[in-house]
């Protein structure tokens, strides 16, 4: 089995002072901006890319019964070269912006609403590579339990590695040993050691 090196990587828990922490009313929560998302993506397969699969909109209905359409959510694919294998997965980000609000600064056009979705799809597909899993849940093992497969996996190799090397040196050993004790070989030596002894005469 070959290492799982840059699945290793990806999967290693963020350092703990690029981890933000964000209140949405219901306690805090923890992430790490896109951007560090990116430079990991970068840093560990630089050919990596996403596609923007669909845009998700929802129609509502102001108080006055106006209907605008909103972006509400992005489903994008990441694609990415990971120990040799060519890998995708699919999420759906989305944008939890207010629709309406007494400041209208504070109401996200689409433009804006549609780069929180591709940021946010972004962040969750990176997390099925195993990037910042521990933020989606404290249990998470996974770094652990590659950590540990991949130590595992050398060392089997190495003592397949061993036991061939010491099956090809008996193997060799047994084929000298055969060309020492065949008959054939023997009155080879034995005309060698002859002529060794005529030329020395004549010398």
């Amino acid at each position: 089995m070959n290492p799982r090196l840059q699945q290793i990587i990806l999967s290693k828990p963020w350092n703990k002072k690029l981890v933000k922490k964000l209140n949405k009313g219901f306690g805090d929560i923890d992430y790490v901006e896109h951007t560090q998302v990116t430079q990991k993506l970068i840093a560990v397969s630089p050919d990596w890319h996403f596609d923007i699969n669909e845009y998700i909109k929802d129609t509502v209905e102001d108080m006055n019964g106006i209907q605008r359409t909103f972006i509400t959510g992005v489903q994008v694919t990441i694609q990415m070269k990971i120990d040799g294998q060519y890998l995708s997965r699919s999420e759906v980000g989305m944008c939890d912006k207010p629709f309406f609000h007494s400041d209208p600064s504070k109401v996200y056009n689409n433009g804006q609403r549609a780069k929180e979705c591709v940021s946010d799809a972004i962040k969750r597909c990176a997390m099925r590579f195993g990037v910042g899993i521990e933020l989606y849940d404290t249990d998470a093992w996974i770094s652990e339990w590659l950590y540990k497969e991949n130590i595992e996996s050398q060392e089997h190799a190495d003592y397949l590695q061993d036991l061939q090397n010491d099956e090809q040196q008996a193997s060799d050993q047994e084929l000298l040993d055969e060309l020492n004790n065949s008959d054939e070989n023997k009155n080879i030596y034995k005309i060698m050691e002859e002529i060794e002894t005529k030329v020395m005469e004549e010398e």
